[in-house]
């Protein structure tokens, strides 16, 4: 049966670069999509070149935190193909996992659809015995969740951080917001990440919180629901049942119709 989501506002909080397949799916549908990125992915200037292919020299495992994490290290440091030679890969989630293979390196391990660190840390070659000794380099933003790092450490890795980006809060005018929820209030907003929410919060004006924690959203995960509730979100929370685009508009569909 096809899906029907005319006359439905949908707000996506994406940043731009990771928005345009899950927008696709709603606009075919017929849903009215508001794209509305609260993180915006700059590369960090205090880390080099030179620094990023020691840091990728020196290591044995390499793990991609996020699709920012594989497109900022490739504008560093270049074709990752040519420079992933001898390292184990690892991608945190189907989206990472999806953007290492596009440039060029086959042999990816991945959670898929579940992703985060907790998924990740079960995989084949992380265990203790496969890991002990290993040198691992965590690629990622400027911050994030240890437990990654403290997990793999207990089992006996060598693990340093490659921070290769920021996230920073995009600027955005007060007309526009304004526009939206006093024209085009989203029916549902789909949130990806803790920090997408809490600068949606603070960038909307406060005389419209009331209407921005009563609408319905979508997550990603149990934790981004736990933090939407504790923030004040009070009416319905779906948490998608894969970490996908397609695990998000099923769920946003699901409420929808």
């Amino acid at each position: 049966m096809a899906v029907n989501l005319i006359g439905k506002n949908i707000m996506v909080l994406r940043p731009i670069q990771q928005s345009e397949g899950l927008c696709r799916r709603f606009i075919e549908a017929g849903g009215n999509v508001t794209r509305f990125p609260t993180i915006e992915i700059q590369p960090l200037d205090d880390i080099s070149t030179d620094e990023i292919k020691d840091l990728i020299e020196w290591s044995d495992v390499i793990i991609f935190i996020s699709r920012n994490a594989v497109r900022v290290l490739e504008e560093l440091a270049g074709s990752l193909q040519a420079i992933m030679d001898n390292k184990t890969v690892y991608a945190a989630g189907s989206g990472s996992e999806e953007e290492v293979r596009s440039s060029g390196v086959v042999e990816v391990i991945s959670p898929g659809a579940r992703s985060g660190s907790e998924a990740l840390l079960q995989m084949m070659g992380l265990e203790s015995e496969a890991i002990l000794g290993k040198k691992v380099l965590i690629v990622r933003g400027d911050y994030g969740r240890e437990l990654l790092k403290q997990e793999l450490e207990s089992r006996g890795a060598l693990v340093k951080y490659a921070d290769i980006y920021t996230r920073v809060i995009p600027k955005v005018t007060t007309e526009r917001v304004e526009n939206i929820w006093q024209h085009n209030s989203p029916d549902i907003i789909v949130v990806t990440s803790n920090q997408g929410l809490f600068n949606l919060i603070k960038m909307t004006p406060d005389i419209y919180h009331d209407r921005l924690f009563a609408t319905d959203i979508v997550t990603m995960s149990k934790r981004i629901s736990d933090a939407a509730i504790k923030e004040g979100f009070h009416n319905k929370i779906a948490v998608a049942e894969s970490q996908t685009d397609q695990g998000l508009y099923d769920a946003a569909v699901n409420y929808l119709e």
